[in-house]
């Protein structure tokens, strides 16, 4: 259903359960145990991935204070890192549709955003 007062669709990750399930995938990927840190408008998570620093946050209406998504959009997933964003792809072909990281350069590397809505 679709249109002004509908109810929005459940997609099927929370923004909880997409945050546990990449730090799962780091964990599988033997990555640096994560850190949690706090950015301006957000925490965020830091790990080392094939020896390059990567950081990946949520964005949600609940979770932090930077733009939280609109419409059927619940959650944003974004990862920054060096480019090339290997990590990034490693998210994408586990959980995305493929092509539906948005990369936008990013001093010191690149920050990849991705909807609650692309999720396979």
């Amino acid at each position: 259903m679709e249109g002004p007062g509908a109810t929005p669709l459940r997609h099927p990750l929370t923004a909880d359960e997409i945050e546990r399930a990449i730090l799962d995938l780091a964990a599988r990927l033997r990555c640096a145990p994560p850190v949690r840190g706090q950015g301006t408008n957000a925490s965020y998570w830091r790990f080392s991935f094939d020896g390059r620093m990567t950081d990946f946050h949520v964005v949600a209406q609940d979770r932090n204070t930077a733009m939280p998504p609109t419409g059927r959009v619940e959650w944003l997933l974004r990862i920054q890192e060096p480019d090339p964003p290997l990590f990034a792809r490693t998210v994408e072909e586990r959980f995305f549709s493929p092509g539906s990281g948005l990369a936008r350069a990013m001093s010191g590397g690149v920050r990849t955003q991705f909807k609650s809505t692309d999720l396979r």
